[in-house]
């Protein structure tokens, strides 16, 4: 269902925050905080509107991966993540 395909894409929006922490990037300032959850936030409200709109519910797991990169690459080229 959509609200677990929302938790999965929140898991690895975590997983790749971690990444960022472990390859040395500083969490220290609070605008750097404030950005990463932006974006997690952006991403997150985007892939539930596509997966709607799109009309992909019950969400299969190829249908979440596929939309997930197109969000997720779609902000992060407009935004950086860091």
């Amino acid at each position: 269902m959509l609200d677990e395909a929302m938790v999965i894409a929140a898991k690895v929006l975590e997983s790749v925050s971690n990444q960022h922490v472990n390859r040395g990037v500083k969490l220290d300032h609070n605008l750097s905080v404030f950005h990463m959850l932006c974006m997690r936030q952006m991403v997150l409200e985007k892939l539930r509107v596509e997966l709607i709109t799109r009309n992909l519910c019950p969400v299969t797991l190829h249908s979440l991966c596929s939309v997930f990169a197109i969000v997720y690459f779609g902000l992060a080229a407009s935004f950086p993540l860091c």
